[in-house]
């Protein structure tokens, strides 16, 4: 018969061991709820400090108390896009030496966030934690009404012109940010239409598609809407719809095309939009004539990312992510994000599965938009990380997930 104390013990050990299930449980879920509502709250958060909130919150807490608490880091299964991302991260930090010092704190805040995010995200994926279809669908979902109420809300409550670019009361506040928002939307919807097979799921992506489109259109972003045009032909490369669907949305997009011209001034629209270059050109030679100042280190990051041009104006960037790179952390900088994202499309597009093609379409859509606006991709979290850190995790960890099947199914072999 067993003693007193061992008696007094076993249930104690089983209670213990009972709630830490259950903790571990509470906590994955949170995370899970918790990555969605982050991923989310890039098209319904109303700042940026929103974003900051939301992911704090939601994701970074229980992601904390799984990795360190429950030590789920030794499961991650470090893969070298993850390395090579830290690498490039830290680099960024440790430039604002040679620039700024006082801001490297403010930079060590931002490769915290950056690595936590990247390393917690290709953990949920991996592990199969997290249902990326699902997902695609809730942020279709959530697009698709957050459309209706910015639109109502710019031209409805506002009475503004058809005409005026369309802004937002969200963290997605100018217009070109919308476009690239709405686009990646709008990609995930047509990647749905055209494999869906029933004819009522055919109808409600083609419903969700329209509604996100709109916003990717009066945003008159040119980046942002030939992204979407590439994107869309890469969509019907990958996917390979019958013939018939291609020709009846070709029909449609003429259709469209036909009605936007009678409600708007393709006129002024032209020569306001397409005719104008926006000063990039000057932007972009003034910062080529200076990379060979610095050519391999760059000047170096600092909290402050204007750009001025005597006699021209002060910028808030260099509008093209993969010149500032290179402006601010020189050749090394470029190399290694210019590795980074070769390494992560082309993954992307070795995936068959259609999340994998709806990712590779959302890198693809992303790449592209980086190349006509925004600063360094090493910065806080804001919209343009909805443009490449918010896929890049996802891509790694599906791919990661993949191999991994692919190795044991061999093995059972």
């Amino acid at each position: 018969m067993p003693s007193n104390e061992n008696r007094l013990n076993l249930p104690l050990t089983f209670e213990k061991s009972t709630l830490n299930d259950q903790l571990d449980y509470k906590a994955e879920k949170w995370l899970a709820v918790g990555f969605i509502a982050f991923v989310s709250s890039f098209i319904w958060s109303p700042s940026r400090d929103g974003l900051e909130v939301v992911y704090i919150l939601f994701f970074l807490f229980p992601l904390g108390y799984l990795f360190f608490k429950r030590k789920a880091y030794k499961t991650i299964n470090i893969d070298l896009n993850l390395v090579l991302i830290f690498i490039f991260c830290v680099y960024a930090t440790i430039t604002a030496l040679w620039n700024t010092p006082k801001d490297i704190f403010f930079l060590l805040l931002q490769l915290f966030l950056i690595s936590t995010w990247i390393t917690g995200a290709f953990w949920l994926v991996r592990e199969n934690k997290i249902n990326l279809l699902k997902l695609f669908s809730i942020l279709i979902f959530i697009g698709s009404i957050a459309s209706v109420i910015t639109i109502i809300e710019f031209y409805g409550i506002r009475s503004q012109s058809f005409n005026e670019r369309l802004t937002c009361w969200c963290s997605a506040k100018n217009s070109n940010l919308i476009g690239g928002v709405y686009g990646i939307l709008a990609l995930m919807s047509y990647a749905f239409l055209i494999t869906e097979v029933k004819l009522i799921n055919k109808l409600k992506y083609f419903t969700f598609f329209i509604l996100l489109v709109m916003p990717l259109a009066f945003s008159q972003s040119r980046a942002s809407l030939l992204a979407f045009l590439v994107s869309i032909i890469g969509a019907l490369l990958i996917i390979r719809p019958k013939i018939w669907i291609v020709i009846f949305q070709l029909f449609l997009a003429i259709l469209m095309a036909l009605v936007s011209t009678i409600l708007l001034s393709p006129t002024k629209l032209l020569e306001s939009r397409l005719m104008s270059g926006g000063e990039r050109d000057l932007i972009w030679s003034e910062i080529y004539n200076q990379l060979f100042e610095r050519f391999f280190f760059g000047i170096g990051l600092s909290k402050d990312t204007k750009t001025i041009i005597p006699g021209v104006d002060v910028f808030n960037h260099t509008h093209n992510s993969w010149l500032d790179t290179f402006y601010r952390t020189g050749f090394i900088g470029f190399l290694l994000i210019s590795l980074i994202t070769f390494t992560i499309v082309k993954k992307s597009l070795s995936l068959k599965s259609i999340e994998g093609k709806i990712l590779f379409l959302w890198i693809l859509f992303g790449v592209i938009t980086l190349t006509f606006d925004h600063r360094i991709l090493f910065w806080q979290i804001d919209t343009k990380w909805f443009f490449y850190w918010i896929p890049a995790p996802l891509i790694i960890g599906l791919y990661k997930k993949h191999s991994l099947l692919e190795k044991t199914n061999v093995k059972l072999k």
